[in-house]
């Protein structure tokens, strides 16, 4: 046997089997749990300002005046508009000033205030305004239904049961005749609810559905019969109570009604549907309700449901899916993002499908994300990456920089500048490469690519410091030759060295790096090696041979300078022969 309650005279009892247990959590499937404990427990613990139909009613202005001046009569329904309007914050300010002085309105500042805190749900101090404006000035609930109303309720919020239910149920009694009945039925079904009365509060939620069924509360009793089963369904039984709140939010003529009813069919979707329709039925809440009150809420559920749905479309090996679900909600990443694997499958999923621009496209919405901070390093390499086989030079370069802004100092930075330093080449701007490249000069550090010493090389020759630059062809070559890789930069590369060499008296250097790249050279790339070992040949007294050289890129040369020169050069070699002239 159990005592429910006791009000007045009347003692209610239950007799019978032990009371099933009611179950905190619903049985989930795994992943939902981060679902239930956001979004349902906050379910389970909304208990929202009950507000009624019953009519605002306003103090009259002229007995206003007859007791306040002009200034405290328009002060005090200032309070009042805003108490109308729902910014009680501001109206509870307005009254609490009338409380801190005799007044003759003090009585009705205090309940005005009282309604005003108990619309902030400061339910304590509510109370102590409504009893003391009730101390002053009773017959006012008589009066203002919509405040004894709110004084109904705050006594129960407080403890205050019977006295609660006693006030109400006069309400009740007083309105049966009018619209605003049902709806304070369900009010008091609601306080029963919340008492643990759950039988009277079933009886009642039923009777509003069942007598009232025009009326906008019949909607409200017929989400509180459903709200009673959901803390009962599981993942086999819970699509009837799904279907019951769609029905309830597409019957109802409340606006509220509508949207709390669709939330909680979307939080059923969410704990117990297949992911891809969890996702979809919060993704067309969202839609719906764009700032409503579980706007926050639905988002978190959002987020929640997002790494369940990335889970299982990796287990189907379901790139595609996977892909669009990323780029379909960038917002709701972040959840998914805490698991280190999720961006590396992502980044996957594009290379597998050749969807390099998609990623590209992706990453840069979610890099500059704070929450995605960890995995910026590797979103950004991967952009650098993409622009870059992509032949996408500007976007490649702004992102490389913007890598080097936020990362300065990590163990890619090297590697990123490099990329810098070929795009500066590719744009013909030396001075740029020099810029990027010039710690390559130190001894102890190590390019990660091999053309990275040749561009700078090129850059050093053009500020004609040849040494620095023939140096730097070294290592390039030096690199191309460990890796037995080819490259139509190596001949050039020889060049440049060799000019090192021939410029610093070390002509035996010099002539065995020309020797080298010519034999490397293309056709049309041979001309200035044939010109310079020819003049190193004159210089040494073999002019027969340096005579071949030259001639060689008379016949079969393709660059007009350097046959020029080979020409000039063998018309001043014969002149100084004939003439004996010395050279």
């Amino acid at each position: 046997m159990r005592v429910l309650d006791g009000c007045g005279e009347v003692l209610t009892l239950d007799i019978g089997p032990s009371f099933q247990k009611v179950r905190t959590a619903p049985s989930l499937p795994e992943g939902r749990e981060s679902i239930w404990n956001g979004a349902g427990r906050f379910i389970s613990e909304y208990d929202p300002v009950l507000k009624s139909d019953l009519p605002f009613v306003p103090t009259d202005s002229q007995a206003l005046r007859g007791q306040l001046n002009d200034q405290e009569a328009r002060l005090f329904l200032l309070g009042e508009a805003a108490l109308y309007k729902g910014v009680a914050a501001e109206a509870s300010q307005i009254f609490e000033t009338f409380l801190g002085k005799e007044s003759t309105v003090r009585s009705l500042a205090a309940f005005r205030a009282g309604e005003a805190r108990y619309l902030l749900q400061d339910y304590s101090r509510a109370l102590q305004l409504f009893r003391e404006g009730e101390r002053l000035w009773p017959q006012f609930l008589q009066l203002s239904p919509g405040t004894a109303y709110y004084y109904a309720d705050t006594l129960v919020r407080n403890g205050d049961l019977p006295a609660g239910r006693k006030l109400l149920a006069r309400l009740i009694a007083s309105n049966a005749e009018k619209k605003t009945a049902p709806i304070l039925m369900v009010r008091l079904a609601d306080i029963l609810a919340r008492q643990k009365r759950d039988i009277e509060a079933v009886v009642l939620y039923r009777t509003v559905v069942k007598y009232f069924p025009e009326n906008k509360a019949a909607s409200h009793a017929a989400l509180k019969l459903a709200d009673r089963s959901f803390l009962t369904v599981d993942g086999v039984e819970y699509t009837p109570l799904r279907d019951d709140y769609r029905r309830i939010a597409q019957g109802s003529s409340d606006f509220l009604v509508r949207e709390e009813a669709l939330f909680k069919a979307t939080l059923l979707d969410a704990l117990f549907s297949p992911s891809m329709e969890a996702l979809s039925a919060v993704s067309s809440y969202e839609k719906r309700y764009p700032r409503g009150i579980f706007a926050s809420i639905a988002h978190s559920m959002h987020e929640d449901i997002l790494p369940v749905v990335y889970r299982d479309l990796v287990a189907a090996h379901d790139d595609g899916t996977l892909i669009d679900v990323a780029e379909g909600h960038v917002s709701y990443l972040e959840k998914c993002l805490s698991d280190q694997n999720f961006i590396r499958d992502l980044d996957k999923a594009y290379t597998d499908l050749g969807q390099l621009q998609g990623e590209l496209h992706l990453f840069a919405r979610l890099v500059r994300r704070e929450w995605a901070s960890s995995h910026a390093p590797y979103m950004y390499n991967r952009m650098i990456g993409n622009a870059l086989a992509l032949a996408d030079w500007k976007t490649a370069e702004s992102t490389a920089r913007e890598y080097l802004q936020h990362f300065p100092a990590t163990a890619d930075t090297s590697r990123v500048r490099e990329i810098l330093g070929d795009i500066e080449y590719r744009k013909g701007n030396l001075t740029g490469v020099r810029e990027e490249l010039a710690w390559l000069q130190d001894a102890k550090t190590k390019a990660a690519f091999p053309e990275s010493y040749y561009y700078l090389g090129k850059s050093l020759e053009a500020e004609k410091q040849s040494r620095l630059a023939g140096r730097a062809m070294e290592q390039f070559i030096e690199e191309m030759g460990q890796r037995k890789a080819a490259s139509p930069l190596v001949a050039d590369a020889y060049f440049v060295a060799a000019s090192a060499f021939h410029g610093a008296g070390n002509i035996s250097k010099a002539l065995e790096a020309y020797r080298t790249g010519l034999s490397l050279a293309a056709p049309d790339g041979r001309d200035r090696f044939l010109y310079r070992i020819g003049d190193i040949c004159l210089r040494e007294g073999r002019n027969i041979e340096a005579k071949g050289y030259w001639d060689k890129i008379l016949k079969e040369g393709s660059d007009a300078v350097w046959q020029k020169l080979a020409s000039q050069a063998m018309a001043d070699l014969e002149w100084r022969e004939r003439t004996g002239a010395r050279l």
